[in-house]
């Protein structure tokens, strides 16, 4: 691959990957939030203190 005539190998040392930049940038997996539904209150209260 070139970018402005220039070969990005030879000048920059970069390779062209196959696939797509979701493989690259996976975000990494939620984990899950322990809460509290208070009925008389305003519904669900999430712990965050984790």
């Amino acid at each position: 691959m070139t970018i402005d005539g220039k070969d990005i190998y030879t000048e920059w040392g970069c390779k062209l990957l196959e696939g797509s930049f979701d493989d690259l940038l996976k975000y990494p997996k939620r984990k899950a939030v322990k809460y509290n539904n208070w009925a008389e209150a305003d519904g669900i209260d999430p712990d965050l203190s984790v």
